[in-house]
């Protein structure tokens, strides 16, 4: 018999047994003889080896911090005996607009949301994995980066919180305000900062437990103003004249900064055509 092996015996009682072990898928036929006359049986073998039973995914759950962050599914297939099987598979994102799936399974963030990954071995079993896209705070920018005002002035800084890919992240969390020293400056909850010292401060912004960092420099106020000339005389309309003015503080140390000029009467002298130096 093709196929199988066959073994058989007599009991007590005349009746003949016969048993049969499958070594290959086919079909064979066993057959009974007793003197001249016989029949037949057909045996069937059939395997399921090859036979794809179960297709699994792994990881079945993980989470993506940055939108651009990207993660490797694998699919393993098995026969019903546990035997890996190769296997051909198709792969989709439920929500395409959270994340998107390459054909070979390689996952890309691209918003916040949730989303399951869908693999689909060609004979019909299938798995998914759930996945998740959260962005993290890894940095906080403080805008301006740097600042300089003068001694009792106010700026104003703001804190934008992005994620490992530099995206920005539209975070409902509060932004906690404080500065490095309290010397030179102080700063309130809505990041508006006080110089009351002269010299640098550092600023900081606290969101979810990270922090980011600004300078803020604090200079003399204006304590004197020079103009000079102090008097010029005009004696055509279109003549030119030029003029300088410089600022000192309480010290008399010259102040960097820059002089904004206007007219006391436009008519005589626009100030559009001032140039002081």
């Amino acid at each position: 018999a093709s196929g199988a092996t066959i073994s058989a015996q007599v009991g007590a009682s005349g009746i003949a047994s016969a048993s049969v072990l499958g070594l290959a898928p086919g079909v064979a036929r066993i057959v009974a003889t007793v003197g001249d006359r016989a029949d037949t049986a057909t045996v069937r073998v059939e395997s399921t080896a090859g036979t794809i039973a179960t297709t699994e995914v792994e990881p079945r759950l993980d989470t993506l911090t940055s939108l651009g962050d990207s993660l490797q599914l694998l699919a393993a297939s098995r026969s019903a005996d546990g035997v890996l099987e190769p296997g051909t598979y198709a792969w989709l994102a439920r929500d395409p607009q959270v994340a998107s799936i390459s054909s070979l399974g390689k996952i890309a963030a691209l918003s916040n949301g949730e989303t399951w990954a869908v693999v689909t071995e060609q004979g019909g079993t299938s798995d998914s994995a759930r996945i998740v896209v959260r962005q993290r705070v890894a940095s906080v920018a403080i805008s301006p980066f740097s600042a300089t005002v003068r001694l009792g002035s106010t700026t104003k800084f703001g804190a934008n919180p992005v994620d490992g890919r530099g995206n920005p992240i539209a975070s409902s969390s509060k932004v906690t305000w404080s500065t490095e020293s309290q010397v030179y400056a102080q700063i309130d909850e809505s990041g508006i900062a006080t110089g009351t010292g002269i010299g640098d401060e550092t600023i900081l912004a606290s969101i979810d437990r990270v922090v980011g960092r600004a300078l803020l420099t604090i200079v003399s106020p204006v304590e004197r103003l020079v103009i000079t000339p102090d008097t010029i005389t005009l004696t055509a309309l279109g003549e030119t004249a030029a003029w300088t003015a410089v600022a000192y503080d309480s010290a008399g140390a010259i102040l960097d900064g820059p002089v904004y000029w206007s007219s006391s009467n436009p008519a005589v002298l626009a100030e559009s055509s001032i140039d002081g130096k």
